[in-house]
């Protein structure tokens, strides 16, 4: 049941050394936890996030990069257990040492540097890119019995509004009870075409406002107890009065 970690420190070791393109000692740097030696074929998870990113463009465009942190949480979440990814400091060693390239494919180098120590975990876990896709597929995840092991995932394929992830579902609370985001993410992205309902971006009048009213009322209301049906009605009232994506006003009673 063990599986490799590397703690904060180990990591900006390696962080530091592959940042003069040297390829960190592993041996030296990463531990083994939980008991024994590895007994999971992580390279089987390589494999297969490989394959996804031979699929995609080397430049990946908007579309391509919404394909891909969808698909990555989605490989990382049906093969990991979740003892192993309780553990930030596995994270740490996905993202440095398992996955680079694909951190590396979704945050570029730029000018010959390496990207910011967060998108590896270094400084924490949830701006961790492996753990931040990991967590868009739990989020999204159906566990319902009588859907397809594809179905189940539906959900956290939609959406090409990466902050609608990133600030509204993966850095909150709420979204881990999960009645309530996927009756948020069905609101926002009602098709799997990948086009947002409320107006998104900077402008204070709509997904951002819709989040920030769920927070308020979060804090007077337990979102525990709410039924599917009670959180999407939660959810159109919140938002009654917000701009849609064409510039129109979102009605409840619409």
């Amino acid at each position: 049941m063990g599986y490799p970690a590397l703690n904060s420190t180990k990591a900006k070791l390696a962080y530091a050394a592959l940042s003069e393109s040297l390829e960190p000692e592993w041996d030296a740097l990463v531990s083994i936890r939980g008991g024994g030696g590895v007994d999971f074929d992580y390279d089987q998870i390589k494999s297969e996030v490989d394959e996804l990113r031979q699929s995609l463009d080397a430049e990946m465009g908007r579309d391509e990069l919404r394909h891909f942190e969808a698909e990555l949480g989605i490989i990382l979440h049906r093969s990991l257990r979740p003892s192993d990814a309780e553990d930030p400091d596995f994270w740490r060693w996905v993202a440095l040492c398992l996955l680079r390239e694909a951190v590396l494919d979704r945050h570029p180098s730029k000018d010959g540097k390496m990207p910011s120590m967060a998108n590896f975990g270094i400084g924490g876990r949830v701006e961790c890119f492996p753990y931040r896709a990991y967590l868009r597929a739990d989020i999204g995840h159906r566990p319902e019995s009588d859907l397809t092991d594809d179905s189940r995932y539906e959900l956290a394929r939609r959406g090409d509004d990466q902050d609608f992830w990133r600030s509204h579902l993966i850095r909150v609370r709420y979204p881990f009870y999960r009645p309530l985001a996927h009756a948020l993410i069905e609101f926002q992205y009602p098709d799997d075409s990948g086009r947002a309902f409320l107006r998104t971006g900077d402008e204070g009048d709509g997904i951002r406002m819709l989040a920030k009213r769920l927070q308020r009322t979060h804090a007077n209301m337990a979102y525990a107890v709410l039924t599917s049906d009670q959180c999407t009605c939660l959810i159109r009232r919140l938002a009654n009065g917000l701009t849609k994506s064409d510039g129109t006003k979102f009605r409840a009673d619409g």
